[in-house]
């Protein structure tokens, strides 16, 4: 089952959005993911927007350019969602995401402790 013409098919923009957010996680740029890839940068916008689907030989490569697992790609269905994929589609959520990368390690935790604290209070 696949997507109408001009449409990304929704798996191919899931993998896509997850792409973008372990490069963005890593601190990567498009062009410094690409040439880790062997690809241009415009084919690694065209992966993340889904419009270009990932192979499992290029998914393999990704996932060792961004430290992550293979399988960090796609759903956890026993969660019932992605909320990674969830930010990076939010307003300003790509800025958010960029802001926490560039965070060093003590007050990336500091702001994970207030971020607990504030999900706690809704």
């Amino acid at each position: 089952m696949g997507a109408g013409k001009g449409k990304a098919d929704p798996i191919d923009a899931h993998v896509g959005g997850r792409l973008r957010a372990f490069r963005l996680q890593a601190g990567m740029n498009q062009t410094e993911l690409a040439r880790a890839l062997g690809v241009t940068f415009q084919q690694v916008q065209k992966y993340e927007k889904g419009v270009n689907r990932v192979s499992a030989s290029m998914l393999a490569r990704a996932s060792q350019a961004l430290h992550v697992k293979i399988d960090s790609f796609f759903p956890d269905e026993a969660t019932g969602g992605d909320a990674a994929a969830e930010v990076t589609a939010a307003p300003r959520g790509r800025e958010m995401l960029a802001i926490l990368a560039s965070l060093d390690p003590k007050r990336r935790d500091i702001l994970m402790s207030v971020a607990r604290e504030m999900a706690k209070a809704e």
